[in-house]
């Protein structure tokens, strides 16, 4: 059924990735840089930072691929097991988007600015949305042993 408890949480999780396009993820600030991040791009508010010039396609790929997918096993409610890969799958793929962030897109802008990042409401919306695939994933697994416990009863 549509209306289960993972579907509400596979709902949260696609609305916290999709709001990473409405936010920006971080901002560096020194005496020679004024630099926004966000998911389509970096905006450099000074000419100073001219010469920092990153591609974001990454994060242009991966995050609407995991709104969608998050979205689109809503709809797979009546083939739990699919619905598990699909969610373990997604999971990665928010795993490496985070890792992404943080460990290369932040560090690389740091170490060319000489500043530290100053994280912004878009940077929480990756955890967020994993946080929300791991509990639809525990709330599909319970539903998944209790069908199997049912069926071992007839």
């Amino acid at each position: 059924m549509i209306q289960r408890i993972q579907s509400i949480f596979l709902f949260l999780a696609s609305i916290a990735i999709t709001l990473m396009f409405f936010f920006p993820l971080a901002n560096f600030f020194s005496e020679n840089y004024s630099i926004q991040l966000w998911v389509s791009g970096i905006i450099k508010h000074t000419d100073f930072s001219d010469n920092v010039n990153i591609s974001s396609l990454p994060l242009l790929i991966i995050v609407p691929f995991i709104a969608f997918l998050s979205f689109f096993t809503i709809f797979l409610y009546k083939n739990r097991k699919t619905q598990l890969k699909v969610i373990k799958f997604s999971l990665l793929l928010n795993i490496v988007l985070i890792a992404l962030y943080f460990f290369y897109y932040i560090n690389y802008i740091e170490k060319i600015t000489l500043t530290t990042a100053d994280y912004l409401v878009g940077s929480f919306f990756p955890l967020i949305s994993l946080l929300f695939f791991i509990l639809a994933f525990r709330s599909i697994r319970k539903d998944e042993k209790l069908v199997r416990s049912s069926e071992r009863l007839r």
